[in-house]
């Protein structure tokens, strides 16, 4: 799926995928974690500046899902809190969340630059990293 947002920037979700782990890392009791793939595009003169946990959310019902900081450094290309995209760059990266194990899907909440957007989501399986 990609989300336009507006003459800033293009996103674009390659995969959301289920993981039972992350290395060492293991996911409260009840949850599994969602691991998605997603890349950026700018179309900016200038650096954006990304607030991941504000502005990539999981919606399940009214229940809203932010980014596991703490999770995310066990990933081989984390989208981490104020990431820079360059000018015109483009960037491929993961974010996790911990979701309830029996989510199949959810709802990806975008709050963007210039624009929001809900996407559903479908959670695929994955077997242990």
């Amino acid at each position: 799926m990609t989300i336009d947002d507006g003459e800033i920037l293009s996103l674009k979700v390659y995969d959301a995928h289920s993981s039972n782990s992350l290395g060492d890392k293991r996911p409260g009791a009840g949850n599994r974690y969602v691991v998605i793939d997603v890349g950026f595009a700018s179309k900016s003169d200038q650096g954006i500046d990304f607030q991941t946990s504000a502005q990539l959310m999981l919606l399940d019902g009214d229940n809203k899902i932010s980014v596991d900081a703490d999770a995310l450094d066990a990933l081989p290309h984390p989208l981490i809190e104020d990431s820079i995209i360059p000018p015109h760059g483009q960037g491929r990266y993961e974010v996790v969340y911990q979701v309830p194990a029996a989510t199949n899907s959810v709802v990806l909440y975008y709050r963007g630059f210039v624009s929001e957007a809900r996407r559903p989501l479908k959670i695929s399986p994955k077997a242990a990293r």
